[in-house]
């Protein structure tokens, strides 16, 4: 009886003690992201970088012509009332194919960091946790990767296997894991040697669980702001190979493809309306995510430490 009692009171202590925590870090987060918001670096760079993507978002509501379309009537036009950045050597309004190519290069930015975070964090996590021969493995395969400079490799690849999105993708997320990997496996190196992780073991918490409630959560300010700055690094490496002509293929537009426009002399000298828009575009976006990852690093780390809560709830 006095068991069962004993059993309940665990039971309802646990639940108190559990919704507690649950509150104080919702605060502490709500707190921590106001925090935040008044830092005029992270404000700056998030109001820059919602504005680019909200405008390439409404492309079709702020401009009438389509990326593709051809007027022969308007070629290499300087900007006017009628085509605001003017228009390509193709007739082809500037202002429409930067929009547009900013969802590309956008999108080509985002997927090759999340395939970046899903071999990185994986392999990290892994190493990190289970050290030995498998640690050494996964650091050796990591040395191999960083042994051989990006753009070489990254051209050769592209010039193999041909140009399109998803090869570049491909390409920037699978040459660029190692640095993340190595961030994560530091860390976990670091929290395997917490209590709560002997603990959880020592109850039969299963490995996975405590890979990812345990360990990876609190990897994720790590995360966080290694993928941020990871984003500009990919929008740079697409801008570069499809300037190269070994990314983002026509007529489909990219701010890399539409920069390749600047090879021409002439386009260089005299028509700068085709290659500094593109150009701005994608200089504005990289310094207002990098200002973003910048207070991230700042912010997140004198917090970073929490210590997730994964035993309670296996015994429940």
């Amino acid at each position: 009886m006095h068991g069962a009692k004993d059993n309940v009171i665990q039971t309802v202590s646990d639940a108190t003690a559990s919704d507690t925590v649950g509150r104080t870090t919702a605060d502490h987060a709500t707190r921590s992201s106001h925090s935040l918001l008044r830092n005029p670096l992270f404000a700056g760079g998030l109001a820059v970088t919602l504005a680019i993507v909200a405008a390439c978002l409404a492309a079709p509501l702020l401009t009438r012509y389509a990326p593709n379309d051809i007027d022969l009537n308007s070629l290499e036009v300087a900007p006017s009332a009628t085509h605001w950045l003017g228009t390509d050597a193709l007739g082809r309004d500037i202002f429409s194919r930067l929009l547009y190519g900013g969802r590309m290069s956008i999108l080509v930015g985002l997927a090759a960091v999340a395939l970046q975070i899903v071999i990185g964090v994986t392999l990290g996590t892994v190493a990190g946790y289970h050290k030995g021969i498998v640690d050494a493995i996964v650091m050796r395969i990591s040395e191999i990767f960083q042994c051989f400079p990006f753009y070489p490799l990254a051209i050769t690849i592209a010039a193999v296997f041909g140009a399109n999105v998803w090869n570049v993708v491909l390409i920037i997320g699978v040459l660029q894991w190692p640095g993340l990997a190595r961030l994560v496996r530091a860390e976990v190196l670091s929290l395997r040697e917490h209590a709560f992780v002997d603990y959880s073991r020592a109850i039969g918490v299963p490995t996975w669980r405590i890979l990812w409630n345990g360990l990876v959560r609190n990897c994720i300010p790590v995360i966080v702001v290694n993928g941020t700055l990871a984003v500009t690094t990919a929008i740079l490496s697409e801008a570069a190979l499809s300037f190269l002509g070994l990314g983002v293929s026509q007529p489909d537009p990219s701010w890399g493809n539409m920069l390749s426009s600047a090879q021409n002399f002439r386009v260089l000298s005299y028509e700068p309306w085709m290659w500094i828009p593109p150009g701005v575009a994608i200089a504005l976006l990289v310094l207002a995510v990098n200002a973003m990852g910048e207070a991230l690093q700042e912010h997140v780390r004198p917090r970073f430490g929490y210590i997730a809560d994964i035993a309670p709830s296996h015994r429940h």
